[in-house]
């Protein structure tokens, strides 16, 4: 039986992964990345490098009320600004190596027709079903700038927890709640003051039955399932479907006040969905992954606070629309820099742009992000731990260890993979494959056998079997630093990138190319953190 076999005992499968649906309203920070869209292609390169067919796509979302907030802040149109923030996405997740195959700007043609006419038609059936009503209710209004003081427009506390909250949800316990419903409701803008309640219609959906429950509990990751439940005890079950902020996709359905609009999270996000998987299976041929009878399997990685945002879809479903959500959701709490939660507006952050531009190496980055992942808990990046670790552990352990067993490896064929060391190998691969498997994807476990597999190599394995520690090494490394392990890859002999199939296939190494991994100085990236904050 081969290490494939052994690792994964069953057939490749085609693979969808979602990494959220990041929101252009500025440039995306080491907190963005860290969560979905590190988890999403971790993911997806060790889904890859054990033999599936693994494609990442997502759209930004370009009608989230933020985009309107930052637009107003800086006197630019918002589609104009979202259009740029989508640009710069673009160029910071290939800079980090997180691959995008598919990240489509729903502002550009023929997207932006398409995104529309996908979310009227939706709820248009869903009206025809006889599952939308409509109430006049009283929201805050400022009546100096005749603005709702609905989502990012509003701050006060969470009806739920009592934590500082903005417009309808709470960052600190992941609970939606009703516009009027924030305690101590006050703007968020000096010019939205002198606040009244004015009435407006909105329109609300009767969830599916598959809102919450069982359905929830098997595709999302403890304790997130709990989330539907406190939803319902709050809204009953019912959702939102819009919003009165005057800006995104004008509400068609039925003729309500003119500032009324399709909710980002609700409607628009199914229609974006629903397109960007169109585009992947017209691309791969197949049909969309999100059919009924569809053979795909489909992960979206996602914080804390969008477990509803992606929820919510499951409001929609019916027997007569040919659709399901996605099958597992990988869900990931907040980081913190130096203590204190990542801001753009007190410009308490650090960008991955300027990351880029300073020339600093992405590998190691990512790996230590992976390492302190905030998978079921807030964790905080330090620049000197950060530092120290690459000091440490990348620089003072691993690539001393490397380099000493591709020199013991240079030039001979390595012998044939011994049963003791085939048992050993497939320990290891294993435990990362556990600790990847969604929903319950966690980095940090993932990672953690990759330093596992460096102290094995330190107690005597990297000098007895050298070729075959590396080539272990390179496998377990590639979620994380995939350059570093495909030029490790590549020193041995073998191939593009590193992959289980063939595993057992020796080659002649190569020591005298090999490169050690970039010092990363503590001052080097404390200087990307802002020194004003607003």
């Amino acid at each position: 039986m081969s290490l494939r076999e052994i690792v994964r005992p069953g057939p490749a499968h085609r693979w969808m992964i979602t990494a959220g649906y990041p929101t252009p309203n500025g440039p995306l920070h080491l907190g963005h990345l860290a969560g979905p869209f590190l988890g999403a292609d971790a993911l997806a390169r060790h889904l890859t490098a054990t033999g599936h067919d693994v494609r990442q796509v997502s759209a930004v979302d370009s009608y989230e009320p933020y985009v309107l907030l930052a637009a107003d802040r800086d006197g630019r149109d918002p589609v104009e600004l979202a259009q740029h923030f989508h640009r710069d996405a673009v160029r910071t997740l290939a800079g980090f190596d997180i691959r995008q195959e598919i990240l489509l700007d729903l502002h550009e043609q023929p997207w932006r027709d398409e995104v529309h006419r996908r979310t009227h038609e939706l709820v248009a059936h869903l009206e025809a079903a006889g599952r939308v009503r409509y109430e006049q209710e009283k929201l805050p209004r400022s009546r100096r700038s005749g603005r709702f003081l609905v989502g990012p427009f509003s701050l006060g506390h969470c009806p739920a927890c009592d934590a500082p909250a903005g417009g309808s949800s709470c960052e600190a316990c992941g609970v939606w709640f009703g516009p009027a419903d924030l305690v101590g409701i006050r703007p968020r803008l000096d010019a939205d003051d002198d606040v009244e309640l004015a009435p407006v219609t909105t329109a609300f959906l009767s969830a599916a039955p598959q809102f919450g429950g069982a359905e929830a509990a098997r595709r999302y990751p403890a304790p997130y399932q709990e989330l539907f439940d406190r939803f319902c005890e709050l809204n009953g079950r019912e959702v939102r479907l819009t919003q009165p902020n005057g800006w995104g996709i004008p509400y068609r359905v039925r003729r309500l006040e003119p500032e009324v609009v399709y909710n980002t999270y609700g409607p628009v996000w199914y229609a974006a969905m629903t397109l960007v998987a169109e585009v992947y299976g017209t691309t791969a041929g197949i049909g969309s992954p999100f059919g009924r009878d569809s053979s795909v399997r489909t992960v979206a990685t996602c914080g804390l606070d969008n477990v509803l945002a992606w929820g919510v879809q499951f409001a929609y479903c019916d027997d007569e629309l040919d659709w399901r959500p996605y099958d597992y959701y990988v869900v990931n709490e907040f980081l913190r820099l130096n203590g204190s939660k990542f801001s753009t507006s007190r410009r308490h952050v650090i960008w991955g742009g300027d990351y880029l531009d300073a020339g600093l190496p992405v590998d190691p980055l990512r790996m230590y992000l992976a390492k302190i992942a905030p998978a079921r808990r807030e964790t905080d990046f330090r620049p000197e731990r950060f530092a120290r670790y690459v000091a440490e552990t990348l620089r003072g352990r691993l690539c001393p260890l490397v380099r000493d067993a591709l020199a013991r490896a240079h030039g001979r064929l390595p012998g044939s993979l011994e049963p003791t060391m085939t048992r050993r190998i497939s320990e290891v691969l294993i435990g990362q494959t556990s600790a990847f498997r969604p929903p319950h994807t966690d980095l940090g476990l993932a990672q953690r056998v990759v330093e596992t597999w460096l102290a094995a190599g330190e107690a005597g394995l990297a000098r007895s079997h050298p070729f075959w520690w590396l080539k272990t090494m390179a496998l377990l490394a590639c979620p994380f630093m995939p350059r570093w392990a495909r030029h490790l890859w590549q020193c041995l002999g073998a191939g593009f990138d590193p992959v289980l199939d063939g595993f057992e296939h020796g080659s002649v190494p190569d020591s005298t190319v090999y490169e050690p991994i970039p010092d990363v100085p503590t001052a080097r990236v404390s200087d990307l953190i802002p020194e004003t904050e607003d």
